[in-house]
């Protein structure tokens, strides 16, 4: 009897050892493509070019999972792209499954990693560019003392072809082209801090997206795509825009059809607390994905980027929430809604309203004004004529390591894989965090320059 368990002993103990041996064995997961030499991003930020090797713990590629064994908490999603060709994306991962114990206690969820080798095939871009151009130049200092209104159906012929849909790592959202060279204007949370975006045209054509500016104080954001012969929309100033104005809206809102339109009015025109540039307030409905599309005037051309709307939150602060694609403005029941008496015109004060809670208020819109957008164009890029590959800042290579090793990095925010790892991150300010299991989370904010050469050793102490 004693020898029987001794021998039990034995097992579960040599069972053991092998579960800690195959939870802390490493595996490479790589990703090639033809040709080489493509970029790859990892949720959003690029980790390296292909071939790309990046080393995980073997738990993130075989089942089952041990007491012992590191889980991986995240979808990983890859993009790879190089100029001259079209973009792809993989899903990497596989799941969430959940993770059980032997005794039946759910323990949390995980996913797995497909495939261990990603071969990826680049298609050309060449007959990817839309061939149709709307006739129509960006011209702010234009007064349109002799502009002529159209029938809706006409505006939005001549309106669509330039907008487009956009595709980040976490939200979609509209944009339109606002240059023949593939300018295209869109919200700063669309962009959602991607490096690149997916865009979708109006023809079917699926091409990338540079994010090469991105306005800090207003919501909004520059993408470039290569090529040119673009349809796109004029931009009128601020003084063409009048209260009871028709004004329509094209975009491509979540659970619609493609190219949704919708019209309404021009309800006021102003300043909003809390948001910086001048907005114009409509009753033109907007729902989930309409954000960065265009609102357009009786004439078709752009007056404002549709991208708030304004709803009762009882007992919450204002804050924007953009996790449907749209900026949702939330206020408290005192939070602004009409003009003050003897506030300066066009500024809006808090103000309590007698409205129930709960209730959503009806045709409370927002777009910010094309003007905001010329003043940025005119600032920023004078010309208007850009290229893709026009880096605005350039890139420093940063190496992290960790012990213990295998923790996960975020940059941003976002997850891009496991120490250690060396980043190509674009130049500027960047959080980065290292967080292992049952381990105090490393973080640091990273001033890369362009071309600099960053090594970091992230020492985590174990949790209290």
């Amino acid at each position: 009897m004693a020898i029987r368990r001794s021998l039990c002993i034995w097992c579960l103990f040599a069972i053991s050892i092998l579960s800690v041996a195959r939870a802390v064995r490493a595996d490479n997961l790589t990703i090639a493509s033809t040709p080489s030499g493509a970029k790859v991003e990892m949720n959003g930020v690029v980790v390296g070019t292909t071939p790309y090797q990046m080393k995980v713990p073997g738990s993130y590629l075989h089942r089952p999972h041990s007491v012992f064994s590191e889980k991986l908490e995240h979808q990983m999603t890859a993009r790879i792209y190089k100029e001259g060709f079209a973009a792809q994306e993989v899903v990497l991962t596989e799941g969430p499954y959940k993770w059980i114990s032997a005794t039946g206690v759910v323990h949390g969820s995980y996913y797995l990693l497909k495939n261990s080798h990603i071969e990826i095939s680049l298609e050309s871009t060449a007959t990817l560019h839309a061939p149709t151009v709307v006739p129509a130049k960006m011209d702010p200092s234009s007064k349109h003392s002799d502009r002529r209104e159209m029938p809706t159906e006409e505006i939005v012929r001549r309106a669509s072809p330039a907008v487009v849909q956009l595709f980040g790592t976490e939200l979609q959202g509209t944009g339109f082209f606002v240059t023949e060279e593939g300018l295209i204007a869109t919200n700063r949370h669309v962009a959602d801090g991607s490096a690149t975006l997916f865009v979708a045209t109006s023809t079917g054509a699926r091409l990338l997206g540079r994010v090469i500016y991105s306005d800090p104080h207003l919501d909004l954001a520059l993408v470039k795509v290569d090529g040119s012969g673009f349809p796109h929309l004029s931009l009128v100033d601020l003084v063409a825009v009048h209260p009871g104005a028709t004004v329509l809206a094209v975009g491509y809102p979540g659970g619609g059809l493609p190219g949704t339109v919708t019209k309404g009015i021009v309800s006021a025109v102003g300043k909003i607390e809390h948001h910086e540039g001048t907005w114009i307030q409509t009753d033109v409905a907007l729902n989930p994905g309409n954000s960065g599309g265009p609102l357009l005037d009786a004439e078709g051309d752009v007056v404002g980027i549709t991208t708030m709307k304004l709803v009762e939150t009882p007992l919450s602060a204002p804050t924007e929430d953009d996790s449907a694609g749209i900026a949702t403005l939330r206020r408290a029941r005192t939070q602004p809604n009409s003009p003050a008496q003897g506030s300066a015109p066009g500024i809006t004060k808090p103000e309590r309203v007698a409205t129930p809670p709960g209730i959503q208020l009806e045709g409370m819109n927002f777009a910010l004004s094309a003007q905001d957008l010329i003043d940025v164009m005119k600032r920023a890029f004078p010309n208007a004529t850009l290229r893709a590959n026009d880096a605005p800042a350039g890139n420093g290579n940063v190496t992290i390591h960790s012990k213990p090793e295998n923790a996960d990095i975020y940059v941003d925010g976002k997850f891009v894989g496991s120490t250690p790892s060396e980043l190509p991150l674009s130049a500027g300010l960047h959080h980065i965090a290292i967080s292992a299991r049952g381990k105090k989370s490393w973080e640091r904010d990273l001033e890369v320059l362009k071309d600099a050469q960053v090594q970091l050793h992230a020492v985590m102490d174990s949790q209290p």
